[in-house]
Formats: structure tokens, sequence, C-alpha cells
């Protein structure tokens, strides 16, 4: 069975990051899904275990999904598409972790979760591989860059390898001992029971279009949850410190085996600096000391999948319009705005959003980039590239941040309010 053109025309949004990853697209997600019947299928279609998405339920409780599509935390139907590659004991592991939130009885069940079978399974020797490469690029060392050469060189595992398309869903010992026969018993007993237990949110039958599309029957928009960003793109000019997916637009959608007829919404995601985690040196000359041990103090600027400490660079003007321009941005969600009106000391808490104040020079990184730069950028790019009417800003208070407050949610909605036109734009950059 396929799916009516029709049925998807104009109805998918698509989260993309439009710097080097950690732009803060797991928190919009998250805000977006969390709209009363907005979406009604949520989908990560490309990247594995190498992304973090942070996900902050409240001052205490968080959550950082790395394979499951954020959207499933607020009860959106969620997909794991072909383009993924997946870690079955990590898998396995952050399922059982997200169901045992404290407080929360976040329901994973197979009524809810679909994991195509055409995923590309990262195996023990991946990992193994992986972690004996000498050559520092500034991987996470996840086994994906292994698993992608093996998919590419057309001799990949796929799940439906593993589990068939029968449909009592029984997995193939036999071939997974045999795939397994380098590693310890207990290594592969816990991989083949995590296999089995993933086995239950996959299409018990040939064809898993046959669930996407009597989900899709039901009323609400598509969301495709992008990870990583377009500086990682493996076609960037940021090659070779480049993950092993094509981030952008076209990537997500051939991942999740969308037509581009589909898409409504693009919403890119930034930060009003860059910062990237890794061994890669960017072209740009790194913040001075001061301002990027502050930048990743106020915004808690460490990885969500290694924990490392990110590199802080100025906001890249060039890269940010070519991102724009690659994948057909026409919403902007603009994340860690809190971090740098608290850099400034000018941040005041109102009922129409916050003041910016006079002296914005501060905020400057070797006299080559400021705030001042940063908002006529976005306020020239929006003239003529996005939809005013779909301009968006959020983060006075952002989910990472050490400091949170319980009326973020509230807050993130008068931003949305105050940024939803170019108008708004235009008062903010008169005020600089």
């Amino acid at each position: 069975m396929s799916i009516p053109l029709e049925l998807v025309k104009k109805r998918v949004d698509v989260v993309v990051g439009l710097q080097y990853g950690d732009e803060g697209k797991g928190k919009i997600v998250h805000f977006l899904t969390s709209k009363q019947n907005e979406y009604v299928l949520c989908i990560r279609s490309t990247g594995g275990p190498n992304a973090g998405h942070t996900v902050w339920l409240d001052e205490e409780t968080k959550i950082v999904t790395h394979q499951v599509p954020t959207g499933i935390l607020n009860g959106v139907k969620s997909y794991i598409a072909r383009g993924c590659y997946i870690d079955p004991v990590k898998l396995a592991e952050e399922i059982k972790t997200i169901r045992s939130t404290r407080f929360y009885k976040i329901p994973i069940e197979p009524y809810n979760l679909l994991i195509s079978k055409n995923c590309h399974v990262i195996m023990p020797e991946h990992i193994k591989e992986d972690s004996l490469d000498k050559q520092k690029i500034g991987t996470t060392k996840q086994g994906i860059g292994p698993c992608a050469i093996d998919k590419y060189s057309r001799k990949g595992i796929r799940l439906i390898d593993l589990i068939g398309v029968n449909k009592n869903g029984s997995i193939n010992k036999i071939l997974l001992k045999k795939l397994l026969a380098n590693v310890s018993e207990e290594e592969s007993d816990k991989f083949i029971e995590s296999i089995e237990f993933i086995s239950q949110f996959t299409h018990k039958g040939s064809d898993e279009i046959d669930t996407i599309h009597q989900w899709l029957l039901s009323n609400g928009k598509i969301l495709i949850e992008g990870a990583q960003g377009n500086m990682l793109n493996i076609s960037s000019d940021n090659y070779p410190y480049v993950t092993c997916s094509a981030t952008n637009v076209a990537g997500l959608l051939d991942g999740a085996g969308f037509p581009p007829s589909s898409i409504d919404k693009v919403i890119g995601v930034v930060k009003p600096y860059v910062t990237y985690v890794g061994d890669g040196k960017l072209a740009d000359i790194p913040a001075s000391k001061d301002v990027a041990d502050a930048i990743v103090a106020l915004g808690q600027e460490y990885g969500s999948t290694t924990g490392r400490k990110r590199h802080i660079y100025p906001f890249n003007h060039v890269e940010f319009e070519k991102a724009l321009f690659e994948n057909g941005v026409n919403v902007l969600a603009i994340c860690k705005v809190d971090v740098m009106h608290s850099l400034l000391g000018r941040y005041t808490d109102s009922s129409k959003g916050f003041e910016y104040g006079d002296d914005w020079q501060y905020c400057h990184f070797h006299g080559e980039c400021n705030i001042d730069d940063i908002v006529s950028t976005f306020k020239k790019t929006t003239a003529s590239n996005l939809d005013d009417n779909v301009i968006i800003s959020f983060g006075i208070y952002e989910e990472e941040m050490a400091v949170r407050n319980t009326n973020k949610i509230d807050i993130m909605e008068n931003m949305y309010n105050m940024m939803s036109k170019i108008d708004a734009l235009n008062q903010i950059s008169e005020k600089v």
C-alpha cells in the first residue's frame, strides 16, 4: 500500500539546525508538539545515538533523547525512519529510561512508536572499530561511521535482516549468533535481548507504510525532527569534520520517505553565537576565553551525548544565510537569546518581553561580531526569505539553563507572539 500524495501535501513541518548542531532543536520540537492536536506524528529520519536532544520536563527532570523522537514525550505518535542508524542496546535502554522517568508516566508502546525495519543496525564491531580510529575529526565514537561505511558499501545489516518480515516478529538468532561470534557471551546475550525488545515496535508484516497511513488518517500535521546541523552535513564545506548523514531538509525528507511537496514549514533553529563540539578547527577565530567561559556557564554548553565542553565562536553571517537558502527556511527559531542578555546584564522580565538597552556593543568577539550585526542580519534576511507571519524566537528561559523558570512555556508563548511578525523585529532593531 502507498500513501496517497494528497494525504501529505503541505502537511509536513521540518525542524532543522542551521549551525553545527546543539542549536536547541529538541527544545523546539518539545514546544511545538506540546500544542494539543497540532501534530499527529513526529519523525526522526537521520542520525543515530550520536545526536542528543535535551528537554527539561520540570526544574529537576531532564530527558536527553538520542534515538527516540522528542515528540513522544508529549504523547505524539513517533517514527524512527529508514534513514536512521540504530544501536539496539542503547535504544532499548533509552526507551526503558523514558518510561521510568520520575513523576511522569510516559507511554512508549507499539501503538505510539514505530521503528523502521530498514534502519541500519550498529553492531558491536562498529563501536569497537570506531573506538580504535585514531583520526581526530571529533566523532562521538558511537559506531556511526563504520556502520555508514557498511551501508554505502551495500553490505550493511538492517533491522529487517535480524527480525524478518513474518507476522510473529521472531528474530533470526542463527544469523545474530554468527554476527556476534567475536564478542563476549554477555555482550552477545544483551544485544540479542535488545533486538527482541525493540522488535515489538516494528511493523509485523511486509510494509510499515500501512501503519504510517493509518496514523495519518487522524487530523494533525507531521513534524520531522532534524539531527545535528547544516554545517555537519556530509556534503558541507566543513568536510571532513562532518557527520555521516545528510542533515539538511533534502536528507531529512529522504530519510523519512516523504516527497518534497509534503513540506509546509521549514523551521530553522539557530543561536546568536556558534558552538562546536569536536576536534575540527573552524575558519572563524574563537571567542575570547572570558566571553566563551561566560557563555558556556550561562548556556550550559556541554554536548548532550558526550558531555564535552562546546567551543564558542562568533555568529557566522555567511553560514547562516547559506543555511537559510539551502534548506528553504521560512520559520526562524532563535534559541539562547537569554544567554546573550545575561551576558550583557541588561535582561529585564516584563509583559512585553525584554528590553535591549544601548550597550550591545559589549557583546562582541574580537570586534568582528555583535548583537547589532545579528539583528541586522536577521532583518535583512527576513525581508526576502522568511514569511513575516511565522518568524519565531524562543529562549528567554532556555531549557538547558542552569537556572530555569517553571513558567518557561508561558514566556515562550509571549516570545512567539512578540516575534510573530517582521514589525516586531523592526521595532527591536530600532532600539539598538
